[in-house]
């Protein structure tokens, strides 16, 4: 069962959109590992430590399992004991195999075992391995946990988590695990964007902690300028985020005055510049200096549509940008490209209305394309998120999406505009 959004065209412009209850079930192979994620510990070097991966037939029709084997890039200090038969698998049939880490040296090892299948959904599923070899006299622990947003909405995948001067970035399903922390108590620091928090954890010698999961705080402080066209605030209300507005219409000196003085800019952390947001001041040298200078010293700016200004003025080059055009184009199904972004969507495509600026490419090789879409209808693939981060940033970066924010309405959009948040 689930639910489907059917949009009332006039024109190729979504004009309305009703939610409709659907029922129904699919029939065909599947496979299912478990676990996907192996953790052997820490192990002393030259020692051996075993770990089971079961291999199940989980749909309603037979599998055949084409190939078991270590992926790509897998340490070599990882093997399969007697790995399993390829062939048939009857529907609801399960195996073990034994996959065994055997650290040659120190220093922390990963891999990956890729079971190649009929499964026309994951085509090759994946266990991800994990293990750190060390010395005998060595006194360390690993700390593993989730990372979520300040509300719970998504996980939040590419989040950096450090601790006792080990540090590791979340996986796409928002995931972590520090390997050989020091032991004692330990500050557990863990950073999305602009969003942090810390945890007080305590190490144990060659045990795991399993601090469950952790959300980062909504503690960044954003400015939020009025634009004409779009309202990207909306998404801070759902996310019960507080933000600092600046201008209105009829009363744009506010957000002017916002960009020429540093003192007040340097305050936040986050500046999102709606569609029809005034743009005279960007032919101020001082306002240029100033919005250089806060993405250098680690601030964001989200900017939507026309105002792809305030991203490409100050650091041209990264995107070729078309016209932007005075109607809007068609509603599109958007590609997803960022893998963070496709573990919370659980879905390929998005549908994107209301965008009214090209993006002809992304040029720089720091330019990210988050999603894409034939928006010429033309057969080639256009960017309508990307962001980047500027030589030289400490962190701070630009993201920009080519269409209205406030005017989605696609099923489940607010998952990605979440992400997208947590980015900056």
């Amino acid at each position: 069962s689930g639910k489907a959004i059917v949009e009332i065209l006039q024109n190729f412009v979504p004009k309305t959109a009703a939610t409709v209850t659907l029922s129904g079930g699919g029939v065909g192979p599947k496979v299912c590992l478990n676990p996907v994620r192996v953790d052997f510990g820490i192990v002393n070097i030259g020692s051996v430590e075993n770990r089971q991966v079961e291999v199940a037939s989980c749909g309603t029709a037979d599998l055949t399992v084409n190939s078991i084997k270590l992926g790509s890039g897998t340490s070599a200090d990882y093997s399969l004991e007697n790995p399993l038969p390829t062939g048939l698998y009857k529907a609801g049939e399960k195996k073990l195999m034994t996959v065994v880490y055997k650290p040659s040296d120190e220093g922390e090892d990963k891999g990956q075992v890729d079971v190649a299948s009929t499964d026309p959904i994951t085509p090759t599923a994946v266990a991800k391995l994990l293990g750190y070899g060390t010395n005998a006299t060595t006194k360390c622990g690993n700390i593993t946990g989730r990372v979520c947003s300040p509300g719970g909405e998504i996980w939040l995948g590419g989040a950096e988590v450090s601790a006792g001067g080990r540090q590791t970035t979340t996986d796409p399903d928002g995931y972590f695990t520090l390997t050989c922390v020091p032991v004692g108590q330990q500050n557990l620091h863990i950073e999305s964007g602009s969003f942090s928090t810390d945890v007080s954890v305590l190490v144990e010698d060659r045990k795991t902690t399993n601090v469950s999961s952790q959300c980062v705080k909504g503690n960044a402080k954003i400015a939020v300028t009025w634009g004409q066209w779009d309202a990207a605030e909306t998404i801070l209300d759902r996310l019960g985020i507080t933000y600092d507005r600046f201008g209105a219409e009829n009363a744009e000196d506010d957000t002017r005055a916002l960009l020429r003085d540093w003192s007040q800019l340097s305050k936040y952390d986050i500046l999102i510049m709606n569609c029809g947001v005034q743009e005279d001041s960007l032919g101020e040298s001082q306002v240029l200096t100033n919005l250089k200078n806060f993405v250098q010293g680690g601030g964001s700016i989200f900017a939507s549509d026309w105002a792809l200004e305030y991203c490409d003025d100050p650091w041209p080059g990264h995107a070729t940008f078309g016209n932007e055009g005075s109607a809007p184009g068609p509603t599109v199904s958007a590609q997803i490209l960022d893998p963070n972004l496709l573990a919370i969507m659980q879905t390929n495509t998005v549908r994107i209305s209301e965008w009214y600026t090209q993006i002809e490419s992304a040029n720089a090789s720091n330019t990210t394309v988050h999603i894409q879409a034939d928006t010429n209808q033309d057969g080639s693939m256009r960017p309508m998120i990307i962001s980047f981060q500027p030589n030289g940033s400490s962190g701070g970066r630009c993201l920009y999406t080519n269409f209205h924010d406030a005017a989605q309405n696609a099923q489940d959009i607010d998952k990605m505009f979440y992400y997208l948040v947590f980015q900056l």
